[in-house]
């Protein structure tokens, strides 16, 4: 422990911006385009139900709409991405269409297109041939966006006769009617386009198919449709009548990625629901499957785990010198309480901004800011005695419950317990703990042990809100 440069009073902090770069949230777990399940990245067990995805997708005749259900935060997108990249081994064609990153575009048929066209080599016959499909068929598709001089010359005419006067009622009159005409002739052009199109895309995942592996074993394009309840509600609409009535051709797969309950609520305003019964989100996928629970498949896992989301959350490192005992000592925790990652994503985002927010010449003890974050995010009453300086012994063992750690895991946590215990009345008394620590806390003016967990409490950790 380094000892400050000059006098510091707990109870009066001043925050800073760390050197180190960090990150608001964890970032997403990138993969690789063709890194699938390994026992490293399957920290959840999930190889197995993507194997059965797989075996969907070969099996059933395209075209399939499979919609994927999972709550917010459990890892969804990971799975999708690792899954992605199996599919590509397996020599599936595969685009995975992250919709958050093409909310801005305003048309859901060009965005999707545009993806499609990169699957094939820029300017190669393939390539060309469906730029040219969908950009006939896109020119009745995106009419809404378009200029309107863009959409029938004869609108040109209309537009400048109504900037010149109001009064020229006939000649406007006739002027609409012509136009209206003109659509209603454009009808026939406009169904074979969007026949052509569907055509296009239908030989254009064959070829995909046949170049990645060979004519057998049936390999179809796999559109995988993810985030879909995250975009603006206009495009996510857009999005899913495209996929569902113009890109649903045979040799085409779609994976609708989201939180079913979520999708149907905007669903079913948009379309003038008065309360969702299901029944109009239903109507845009063939099959619904969930994803499995997150659940670590040994204590190395979830170990892993956590050293990974510190990790993205803190790409240049900690400011912890005790770093990996800390973790360690969340591990434990978490195994004997049975935490959910989405429990120790919000526990370890606490204690890593914690420490950033922290000056460097200020005391941080990193065993006690863990499990100040722990009781932060899942004993709020207790977190509240914690700041008044009234948790016990018995609280302390409550909350981290360290006579349920496994045999070994005390060792790999360091001195957290000794710390713990030490820092509240009746800990470590008798054998004279918090004398030995007291000595390390003499630079830091910390002389009474009743000072300590409340000034952390209330300077670091107390400033972040919990997630409910």
């Amino acid at each position: 422990m380094t000892a400050p440069a000059g006098p510091v009073i707990l109870g009066s902090v001043q925050f800073e911006v760390a050197n180190s770069c960090m990150r608001i949230l964890p970032s997403s777990a990138e993969f690789g385009q063709s890194e699938g399940f390994t026992e490293a990245t399957d920290l959840f067990g999930r190889a197995g139900f993507a194997r059965s995805l797989t075996n969907l997708m070969q099996d059933e005749e395209p075209p399939l709409m499979v919609f994927l259900d999972s709550p917010f935060g459990a890892g969804k997108t990971t799975f999708l991405k690792m899954w992605a990249a199996e599919l590509r081994q397996a020599g599936h064609p595969v685009v995975y269409f992250d919709a958050v990153a093409h909310d801005h575009v305003e048309n859901a048929f060009i965005a999707l297109a545009a993806e499609l066209a990169s699957l094939a080599p820029e300017a190669s016959e393939p390539n060309l041939r469906i730029v040219e499909i969908a950009a006939r068929a896109g020119r009745f598709l995106t009419r809404a966006e378009a200029p309107p001089a863009l959409l029938a010359a004869d609108m040109q005419e209309v537009n400048a006769r109504l900037d010149r006067a109001s009064a020229q009622t006939d000649d406007l009159t006739g002027d609409r009617e012509a136009y209206v005409r003109r659509l209603i002739a454009q009808q026939p052009e406009e169904r074979r386009a969007l026949a052509g199109f569907r055509d296009g895309l239908t030989t254009f995942a064959k070829e995909l198919g046949e170049t990645v592996q060979g004519t057998t074993p049936r390999h179809p394009l796999i559109i995988i449709l993810d985030e879909i309840d995250r975009c603006r509600r206009s495009f996510t609409l857009d999005l899913l009548e495209t996929s569902r009535y113009l890109f649903s051709v045979a040799n085409i797969h779609f994976v609708l990625s989201a939180n079913h309950a979520s999708l149907e609520n905007a669903v079913s305003v948009a379309y003038g629901a008065e309360e969702s019964d299901g029944r109009t989100l239903r109507s845009f996928y063939d099959i619904a499957l969930s994803l499995p629970d997150m659940a670590f498949t040994s204590h190395a896992t979830r170990v892993r785990y956590i050293e990974d989301v510190a990790r993205r959350l803190s790409p240049n490192g900690p400011r912890d010198p005790d770093h990996a005992a800390t973790l360690a000592m969340l591990a434990a925790v978490a195994e004997v309480r049975a935490f959910t990652p989405r429990t120790i994503e919000r526990i370890v985002t606490i204690f890593t901004y914690g420490l950033a927010m922290t000056p460097r010449t200020m005391l941080k003890l990193a065993p006690i800011l863990m499990g100040l974050s722990v009781m932060k995010v899942c004993d709020p009453k207790l977190f509240e005695r914690a700041k008044s300086g009234a948790l016990t012994a018995a609280d302390v063992e409550a909350v981290l419950r360290f006579q349920d750690w496994p045999e070994g895991y005390r060792a790999e946590a360091g001195s957290a317990p000794e710390w713990w215990m030490s820092s509240v009345d009746g800990g470590g008394e008798g054998e004279g703990t918090w004398d030995r620590m007291r000595s390390d806390l003499f630079s830091y003016y910390v002389q009474d042990r009743k000072t300590l967990i409340p000034s952390l409490a209330r300077n670091i950790v107390e400033r972040f809100l919990p997630e409910e």
